[in-house]
């Protein structure tokens, strides 16, 4: 059941990003600047990166290997910069990025945590 429950949040940014995506491409609204669009596509590659690490835990790299954890920090912190950098420099799609971004962020670290374990 917890197993369900983690995935579930894990997946969970795919919410605000589709939202977000769909603002992006919507005609009538204004649409993105170039920043918010370079930001949604790293959040939208991480986030699917995320979701098919669930999916086959060997695309991450083997158990407690370095290319796992390279491939964790990797993805970390570039969705850490993006955060700080939505949160300070973010218009039109700031809030909805940056929910993404953060809750982005937290999942790796979670991944990070959990795989860090012996």
């Amino acid at each position: 059941m917890s197993r369900i429950i983690i995935s579930l949040l894990i997946a969970l940014p795919t919410v605000p990003l589709g939202v977000s995506w769909y603002r992006l491409v919507r005609p009538s609204d204004g649409g993105a600047t170039l920043f918010e669009r370079v930001v949604l596509i790293l959040a939208t590659c991480s986030q699917a990166f995320l979701i098919v690490g669930l999916l086959s835990a060997s695309l991450l790299g083997p158990d407690y290997s370095n290319r796992r954890y390279a491939t964790i920090i990797i993805n970390l912190l570039p969705m850490f910069a993006a955060t700080v950098a939505v949160a300070v420099a973010g218009r039109r799609l700031r809030w909805l990025l940056l929910v993404s971004c953060a809750w982005i962020t937290c999942s790796w670290g979670y991944v990070l945590a959990i795989n860090s374990m012996v």
